[in-house]
C-alpha cells in the first residue's frame, strides 16, 4: 500500500493467482516501481493453488505490501476477483492478470481519468506484448454479425472502431479485455460484480453489456499503456486447441443465452453444433468441442476440463 496521510484508499488493484507465483511478485514488484503518488493498494488472491506456491506468495519479501486472500478452491476467474473486490477498500477496483507488467504510472492516470468522466464505468488502457508491438485492448460484441462476418465487417461496414488502429484519445467501445479492467466500484457493485457462473472466458463481454445496460460506458484509454504476456496465466491443462476452444465456446453460449435474444443464441448455438459435427470426422481436436457442444446446460459455465 502506498502510504497517505488521509490513509483514503483510491484504488484497489486485485491480482489473481493459480500455480504462478512467480509471475504475481513480478507484476507486484512493477506496479510498487512505478506508481509513487496514488494512494492504492495491492490484493492478491490465489485461486487454490497447490501448497508451495502459496508459501511463495505468504513469505515473498513483497508480502507487506499486498493483503493476501487464499480461497480453499479454483472458482475461476469471477469467483476470485469477485473475492478480492470483498476485501477492497478503494474507490476503484482495478482487475488485472498476473502476467501484466507496468513500466509507467498506469492506475493513477485511470482514476484521474475515470474522476473526470463520471458516465464511464469501466475503462482500459492500451495493451502491448513484451516485444512492445501493440495488442488491442477492446473487442466488438460478439453477435450474429460478428459470428457470421468477423470484425472487419464491423468496422468497415458498421462504423465500430478499429481495433489494431491508433487513437489519440479516448473512445467508447463495447467491452474492454480482461486482462485489464478498471472499474468505478459503484458501478461494479451496481451490477453485481462478475458472474461467478463464468469459470474462464468472456467475463469481460458479460459484465461490460450489464453495465452497458445500466447507462454506463466501456471506454478505452491510450493515454497510458501496460505490458501483458498473454495467456501465460492460463491453466496448462486447457492450453491445448480442442479443450480451449471448447471451454471459449460454452462461456460464450452461456454469456449469450443471458443477455440476449433466444432467436440470437439458438441461431449461433445451431450453427456451432452443425460446424463441429461436420470438422468432427476428420479432426481428433474438433470431437473435443463436439463433445462439449453435444452436454451444454444454460445454467452454469463452469471448467470442462478440470476441477
Amino acid at each position: 500500500m502506498n502510504p497517505s496521510p488521509s490513509n483514503i484508499i483510491e484504488v484497489s488493484i486485485i491480482i489473481l493467482n493459480y500455480n504462478q507465483s512467480k509471475l504475481t511478485l513480478d507484476c507486484v514488484e512493477s506496479i510498487l516501481r512505478v506508481e509513487k503518488e496514488l494512494n492504492y493498494e495491492l490484493i492478491v488472491v490465489d485461486n487454490g493453488s497447490k501448497k508451495n506456491e502459496l508459501e511463495v506468495l505468504e513469505q515473498s519479501p513483497y508480502r507487506k505490501h499486498y493483503t493476501f486472500v487464499a480461497s480453499q478452491k479454483n472458482g475461476g476467474f469471477g469467483y476470485g476477483n469477485n473475492l478480492g473486490a470483498h476485501h477492497a477498500k478503494g474507490n476503484y477496483l482495478a482487475f488485472i492478470n498476473n502476467d501484466t507488467c507496468f513500466e509507467k504510472p498506469c492506475f493513477s492516470f485511470l482514476k484521474n481519468f475515470m474522476s473526470n468522466h463520471p458516465d464511464v464505468g469501466v475503462c482500459t488502457p492500451q495493451q502491448w506484448a513484451p516485444n512492445h508491438t501493440s495488442r488491442p485492448s477492446f473487442d466488438h460484441h460478439h453477435g450474429l454479425r460478428q459470428f457470421f462476418f468477423g470484425n472487419s465487417f464491423l468496422e468497415n461496414i458498421f462504423g465500430k472502431p478499429k481495433r489494431s488502429a491508433t487513437f489519440d484519445g479516448h473512445i467508447e467501445v463495447d467491452f474492454v479485455q480482461g486482462c485489464f479492467m478498471f472499474f468505478r466500484k459503484t458501478v461494479f457493485e451496481e451490477v453485481g460484480g462478475f458472474d461467478p457462473n463464468l469459470f474462464l472466458y468472456y467475463e469481460e463481454m458479460d459484465i461490460c453489456t450489464r453495465l452497458q445496460n445500466k447507462g454506463h460506458k466501456a471506454v478505452y484509454h491510450p493515454g497510458s499503456d501496460f505490458y501483458h504476456i498473454h495467456e501465460a496465466s492460463t491453466s496448462v491443462s486447457i492450453k491445448t486447441t480442442g479443450a480451449k476452444k471448447a471451454q471459449i465456446l460454452y462461456s460464450y453460449l452461456y454469456v449469450l443465452r443471458k443477455n440476449h435474444s433466444i432467436t440470437k443464441f439458438s441461431i449461433i448455438k445451431a450453427a456451432l453444433f452443425f460446424s463441429y459435427c461436420l470438422k468432427s470426422l476428420f479432426r481428433s481436436k474438433a470431437r473435443i468441442v463436439f463433445k462439449a457442444l453435444l452436454k451444454y446446460k444454460p445454467a452454469a459455465a463452469g471448467m470442462l476440463y478440470e476441477k
